[in-house]
C-alpha cells in the first residue's frame, strides 16, 4: 500500500491541473469584478447572510472586500504561472474562504469544493515544473513526483460525484422534481428547444442519467478501455448544464479536473503541447517526501478523508427530509435536487409589555438574499437575531422575535415552516436538531410544468 501511493509518477498531469485551476480561478474572479458582482453582492446589501457558527464574521468595507478579490485574481494567476506558488496557493485559499463564509446566501456547492482543491494543492508539490519558481530555481525542478497528490485529488472529485448521485436516491427526484419545472423555465430562453425540454423523455433522461452518470463516471474514468466514453459522457453532461443552469465556473473546472484520471503523462502525447513538454520535462528528477513528512502527510490525508466521508452524512443525524429542514444540507454536494418557495415576516415584541411591529424582510434584504432566507431556518434564525440586536440598540430593551414562515417544497403546496410561537431570538445557534422546525407534510406536486 506505501508503495501504491508513493510510487514515483510522471508531473506533466499534475502541472496541467494546477495551471487550468489557476487560470479558471482568475477568470472567474475578474468576471465578479468587471460584471460589477462583487458590488451587487458584498457592498450594496444592508447586511450578509451568516452560516452557522460564523455569524461572528463581520462584514467589511468596499475597499478590502475589492482588496479581497484582487488578491483572489492575482493568487490565481500566481498559481497558474507556479510564481511563489505556496504563497500565491495560500493567499487564494484564505481570500476565496474568506468571500465565501461571508456570504451564506451565494453558497454553491463548487464554491466548498474550490477551497477543498487549494488546501490540497497548498501541500502539493505541483509547481516543480513548467513554473516561474522551477526556472527561477533550478534545483526545484522535478520531472517525476509521488503518486499522492493525483490520488488525493481524484479522491474528492470521486467523493463529489459519488456522494452527488446517492443524494439522487430520493422520491422527489426519481418522480421527475423539480427538473420538470426547471426544464419548462429553460424552455423559455431557449425557444428552439421548447418541444424537447418539455417533453417527459427530456425529464426522464435527464433525471436517471444524472443519476447513472454521477454514480458511474468515476469507474468508467479510471478503467483505461470506458476512458474515451467517460470523456465523452463528461462533456456532454458538464456543457449541457453550462447552457441550462448558468452555473459559472463549475462545469469547466469539473472538466479540467476530469484529466487527474487519465495517465500522468496525458500531456506529452496531447496536440501542439506534447512536444513542447517532453523538451522542457525532459531531466530526471523526482520530488520525494521525507519519511517524517511521509507520516504527517499519511495523518493529514486519512483526516480529510475521513472528514469528507463524514460529513455529508450528517442529515441522518437530524429528524425529517434534509430537503426540508436544511439541517446538513450544506456542505453535503446536494446539487440541483430542490426547488423551494417560501415567505416570511417577522413579529417583534417589546418584552417589557410595549407594542409589537411587524417587518418585511424585503424591505432591505437583495432578491437573491430573500430567496435564500425565505426557505433555510438558520437564515430565519439569523435574522431574527439581528433583529432582536437592531431594536436593543435601537430602543434600549430586550425583545421577542417570532417568524410566520411558510414554503413550499419541489412544487407541492404551501405549508407553514417554522412553529410560530417559538421566539427565535431566545433561540441560541446550535448543531443540535431544531425543533422549532415543523415537519414536511408530503402533498401532490404541482401537476402544471409552468414556473411560478
Amino acid at each position: 500500500m506505501r508503495g501504491f501511493f508513493f510510487r514515483p509518477i510522471d508531473i506533466a498531469g499534475l502541472v496541467v491541473f494546477r495551471i487550468a485551476f489557476g487560470v479558471l480561478m482568475a477568470w472567474e474572479t475578474l468576471r465578479y469584478l468587471a460584471l460589477g458582482w462583487v458590488k451587487d453582492h458584498y457592498v450594496l446589501p444592508v447586511l450578509l447572510l451568516k452560516y452557522l457558527g460564523f455569524w461572528w464574521l463581520e462584514t467589511p468595507q468596499s475597499p478590502v472586500i475589492y482588496g479581497v478579490f484582487a488578491i483572489m485574481a492575482a493568487s490565481g494567476l500566481g498559481i497558474a504561472l507556479g510564481a511563489h506558488y505556496r504563497l500565491s496557493v495560500a493567499a487564494f485559499l484564505l481570500t476565496h474562504s474568506y468571500a465565501f463564509l461571508l456570504a451564506g446566501e451565494l453558497y454553491l456547492n463548487h464554491g466548498y469544493l474550490l477551497s477543498l482543491v487549494a488546501l490540497l494543492l497548498l501541500f502539493m508539490p505541483a509547481h516543480r515544473a513548467l513554473s516561474v519558481d522551477a526556472r527561477r530555481d533550478p534545483a526545484l525542478y522535478a520531472n517525476t513526483i509521488e503518486r499522492w497528490p493525483v490520488l488525493l485529488l481524484a479522491g474528492l472529485l470521486a467523493v463529489v460525484y459519488a456522494y452527488g448521485g446517492i443524494a439522487k436516491l430520493n422520491g422527489d427526484w426519481l418522480a421527475g422534481e423539480p427538473i420538470r419545472h426547471w426544464l419548462a423555465d429553460a424552455a423559455k430562453d431557449l425557444p428552439a428547444l421548447t418541444a424537447v425540454l418539455t417533453s417527459e423523455a427530456c425529464v426522464g433522461v435527464i433525471v436517471y442519467g444524472g443519476l447513472a452518470f454521477d454514480l458511474g463516471i468515476v469507474p468508467l474514468l479510471v478503467v483505461r478501455r470506458t476512458r474515451a466514453l467517460a470523456v465523452a459522457l463528461s462533456c456532454a453532461f458538464h456543457l449541457t448544464n453550462a447552457l441550462i443552469f448558468h452555473i459559472g465556473v463549475f462545469p469547466w473546472f469539473m472538466l479540467a479536473a476530469t484529466t487527474l484520471f487519465f495517465s500522468p503523462s496525458w500531456p506529452r502525447r496531447a496536440p501542439l503541447i506534447g512536444k513542447d513538454l517532453d523538451r522542457v520535462l525532459a531531466a530526471p528528477r523526482t520530488a520525494r517526501t521525507t519519511g517524517m513528512s511521509r507520516l504527517a502527510l499519511a495523518a493529514f490525508a486519512s483526516l480529510f478523508a475521513l472528514v469528507q466521508l463524514l460529513v455529508p452524512l450528517r442529515h441522518w443525524l437530524y429528524p425529517g427530509d434534509v430537503a426540508w429542514t436544511e439541517e446538513g444540507h450544506f456542505f453535503s454536494w446536494r446539487m440541483k435536487l430542490r426547488d423551494k418557495r417560501g415567505r416570511v415576516t417577522f413579529r417583534v415584541v417589546a418584552r417589557d409589555g410595549g407594542a409589537s411591529s411587524r417587518f418585511d424582510p424585503a424591505s432591505e434584504l437583495t432578491r437573491d438574499q430573500l430567496a435564500k432566507l425565505l426557505t433555510k431556518p438558520d437564515f430565519i434564525l439569523y435574522y431574527a437575531h439581528v433583529l432582536r440586536d437592531r431594536y436593543r440598540r435601537a430602543h434600549g430593551h430586550d425583545v421577542s422575535v417570532y417568524a410566520d414562515a411558510f414554503a413550499s417544497l419541489n412544487y407541492r403546496p404551501e405549508q407553514r415552516m417554522l412553529k410560530p410561537s417559538v421566539d427565535l431570538a431566545s433561540v441560541a445557534p446550535s448543531l443540535a436538531p431544531s425543533d422549532w422546525i415543523l415537519p414536511l407534510v408530503s402533498g401532490p406536486y404541482d401537476a402544471s410544468p409552468t414556473p411560478r
